[in-house]
């Protein structure tokens, strides 16, 4: 006499399904990058960083139907200001990445660094752009 089983485990195309499922729930709004910016841009503030001018870069990945957002943000302040900025933003925005960091000391006695750091947002798609949307500089 045959039994069946009690969980039958999902085929490898239902996984793939509700990864690709779970990963787009994760995307930001393309609409709402202004806002992550001007977030990171406040934390950083509220720290007492200092922030040079940033770097943006938007590279859309057509075959994924999603985009990698890059912000490289210089910043200068006390260390221990840039790792709580680092522990705000990625607390808070769950599509953000920390891609790099960068340190800078100009004396070892020095309380003071400067820091590049490379963030990563992915996010949808912009309404606007084609499939064929190569990597497209944003400013």
């Amino acid at each position: 006499m045959a039994t069946t089983p009690a969980f039958t485990a999902p085929s490898d195309a239902q996984d793939a399904a509700g990864n690709l499922r779970r990963f787009e729930r994760i995307l930001l709004p393309h609409d709402e990058i202004p806002q992550l910016v001007q977030d990171l841009l406040q934390w950083a503030q509220d720290e007492g960083l200092s922030i040079e001018r940033g770097d943006y870069q938007a590279d859309a990945d057509s075959e994924g139907g999603f985009m990698r957002y890059r912000m490289s943000l210089p910043v200068r302040g006390k260390s221990t200001a840039v790792h709580r900025l680092i522990l705000k933003a990625l607390s808070a925005q769950k599509n953000l990445t920390l891609e790099s960091l960068q340190f800078k000391r100009e004396q070892v006695s020095s309380e003071v660094i400067e820091a590049r750091i490379q963030w990563l947002a992915m996010t949808q798609m912009p309404p606007s752009w084609t499939a064929a949307g190569a990597a497209q500089p944003v400013r």
